[in-house]
C-alpha cells in the first residue's frame, strides 16, 4: 500500500472562513472515498463512505492513495478506521482547545473593543479638557488685557494724583506765605493801633493843655478888663480929685506928685499887661501850631494806616476765599483718589479672586489630566498586553493552520459556531505552539508596535508637560507682573 501526501496550500480565505457548507472533500481515489462534510449548526459529523467509482465521474485531483487490489481492502478498512479513531480522539482534543481558545480570543476581543471604547472616550474628554484649557487660557489672556488697561489707567490716575498733589503742596506753600504776610501785617497793624492810641492820648492831652489855656486867656483877658476899669476909674478919680485940687489955694507945703506917680504905676502896669499877653499870646499860638501839626502828622498817619488797614483787609479775603476755593477743590480731590482707590482696590480683589478661581481650576484640571494621563498609560499598557496575546494567538493559529498536515490524510477547514471570528484548518500530525523562527518574528512586530505606541505616548506626555509648564510660566509671570 502506498500513502503519499499532497495537501494542497491553505487559502486566507479557508483560514478565516473555512470551506462552504456541504462541501465535501474527496480523499480516496478508486473505488471508495472519504468525505468529510461541514454543517452550519457548529457540529462536525465525520463520516467514511465508500462507493464505486462511476466510468462518468473523475477522481479527485487531490486523491492521496490508492487501493491496489481488493483484497487489502479489510486492511486498509482497519488501518482507516485506527486512524479514524485516533483522529476523533485528536480532533475532539483540538476542538476543546480551539474552543477555549476561540472563547478566551472572543474575550480578548471583547475587552479590545472595550478598551478602544474606553480611549475613544478618553481622547474625547481629553478634547474636551484641552478645549476647556484653551478657553480658560483665552480668558486668561482677556483678564489680563483688562488688568493691563486697568492698570495703565492706574498709572494715570497716578500720574493725575501727583500733579494735584504737588499743585496742593504748591498752594499751601503760597497759604503758608500769605499766612504769614497776614500775621506780619496783622502785627503792624496792632503796632499801628497801639501807637495810634497813644497819640489818641497826647491829641486828648494837647487839648486839654489848649482848653486850660483857652480858660487861662479868657481869665486873663478878664482881668485885663478888670484892671483897665479899674484904672480908668482911678484916672477918673485922680481926675476929678486934679480938677477940685486947682481950685483950692495953694497954701500949705508943696504936696507930692500923685498925678507922676499914678502915670508911672499905670505905665508900668500896662506895659506889663501887655507883656503878659503878648507872651500868652506867644506861647499859646506856638504851642497851638505845635498841636496842630502833630494832630496833623497824626491825621495823615492815621488815614494811611487806616488805607493799609483796608488794603490788608481785602488781601485778608481774597486769601481767606481761595483757602477755602483751595480746601474745596482739595476735599473733592481727596474723595475722588479715595472713590478711585476704593473702586480699584474692588475691581483688583475681583481680579484677585478670578485669578484664584482659574488657578484652582487650572490644578484641578492638571491633577484631572494627570489622573487620566495615568489611567490612559495603564489602559495602553493592558492593550499593549492584549495586542501581544491576541498577536500570539493569531500567529499561533495562522500557524497551526499552515503546518497542520498529516502523511495520509487531508482535512479540510474545521467550521466552529456561527458566532465564531476565526476558523482554522489543523491536521492530525500539527504541533500546538509556532516554530522558532515565527515566534521571533511575531515578537519583534509586537515590540515594535508596542515601541510605536510607547513613543507616540511619550510625544503625548510631553506635549502635555510642555503645555503646563507654559501655563505654570504664564502664571507666575502674571504674578510677578
Amino acid at each position: 500500500m502506498s500513502f503519499s501526501s499532497n495537501y494542497p496550500t491553505t487559502t486566507n480565505y479557508r483560514k478565516i472562513f473555512g470551506d462552504p457548507p456541504g462541501s465535501s472533500t474527496l480523499l480516496f481515489g478508486g473505488s471508495s472515498a472519504f468525505s468529510k462534510t461541514t454543517f452550519s449548526g457548529g457540529v462536525r459529523s465525520q463520516s467514511l463512505s465508500y462507493s464505486n467509482v462511476s466510468p462518468f465521474k473523475r477522481p479527485a485531483p487531490n486523491a492521496v492513495f490508492a487501493f491496489s487490489s481488493s483484497d487489502n481492502m479489510h486492511d486498509d478498512l482497519a488501518q482507516i478506521s485506527t486512524l479514524n479513531d485516533e483522529y476523533k480522539i485528536t480532533r475532539t482534543n483540538e476542538k476543546k482547545q480551539l474552543q477555549e481558545l476561540n472563547d478566551r480570543f472572543v474575550v480578548f476581543i471583547k475587552q479590545v473593543h472595550n478598551v478602544e471604547q474606553h480611549n475613544m472616550i478618553l481622547e474625547a474628554k481629553l478634547a474636551a479638557l484641552k478645549q476647556t484649557q484653551f478657553e480658560s487660557f483665552r480668558l486668561k489672556e482677556t483678564y489680563q488685557q483688562e488688568l493691563r488697561e486697568l492698570r495703565v489707567q492706574l498709572d494715570k490716575l497716578s500720574l493725575e494724583k501727583a500733579q494735584i498733589t504737588l499743585e496742593r503742596n504748591n498752594l499751601a506753600e503760597n497759604l503758608r506765605t500769605f499766612k504769614g504776610k497776614y500775621e506780619a501785617e496783622v502785627k503792624i497793624r496792632e503796632e499801628l493801633e497801639l501807637s495810634l492810641k497813644a497819640h489818641k492820648k497826647d491829641v486828648d492831652q494837647a487839648a486839654l493843655v489848649r482848653l486850660d489855656l483857652e480858660k487861662k486867656v479868657q481869665s486873663l483877658k478878664g482881668e485885663i478888663s478888670f484892671f483897665r476899669k479899674v484904672h480908668e476909674e482911678e484916672v477918673a478919680e485922680f481926675m476929678s480929685m486934679l480938677q477940685t485940687a486947682e481950685v483950692s489955694v495953694e497954701t500949705e507945703i508943696c504936696k507930692p506928685d500923685l498925678t507922676l506917680a499914678l502915670k508911672e504905676i499905670r505905665i508900668q502896669y500896662e506895659s506889663l499887661a501887655a507883656q503878659n499877653v503878648h507872651s500868652a499870646e506867644k506861647w499859646y499860638s506856638t504851642h497851638y501850631e505845635q498841636l496842630r501839626k502833630e494832630a496833623s502828622q497824626s491825621s495823615e498817619t492815621i488815614r494811611s494806616y487806616e488805607e493799609q488797614v483796608k488794603e490788608f483787609r481785602k488781601k485778608l479775603e481774597f486769601s481767606t476765599t481761595k483757602i477755602d476755593s483751595l480746601q474745596g477743590i482739595k476735599v473733592s480731590l481727596e474723595r475722588q483718589i479715595q472713590e478711585m482707590e476704593e473702586r480699584h482696590n474692588a475691581e483688583a480683589t475681583g481680579l484677585q479672586v478670578t485669578i484664584s478661581r482659574l488657578e484652582s481650576i487650572l490644578m484641578s484640571t492638571k491633577s484631572e489630566m494627570d489622573r487620566r494621563v495615568r489611567e490612559y498609560q495603564d489602559l495602553l499598557n493592558v492593550k499593549m498586553a492584549l495586542d501581544m496575546e491576541i498577536a500570539a494567538y493569531r500567529n499561533l493559529l495562522e500557524g497551526e493552520g499552515t503546518h497542520f498536515s498529516t502523511g495520509g490524510i487531508s482535512i479540510s477547514t474545521l467550521s466552529l459556531n456561527p458566532d465564531s471570528l476565526l476558523t482554522t484548518q489543523f491536521s492530525s500530525s500539527s504541533p500546538i505552539f509556532l516554530k522558532k523562527g515565527e515566534k521571533d518574528e511575531s515578537l519583534k512586530m509586537v515590540s515594535k508596535t508596542s515601541a510605536h505606541k510607547e513613543e507616540t505616548f511619550e510625544k503625548h506626555t510631553e506635549e502635555t508637560v510642555v503645555s503646563t509648564k507654559k501655563l505654570e510660566k504664564a502664571k507666575h509671570e502674571e504674578v510677578d507682573s
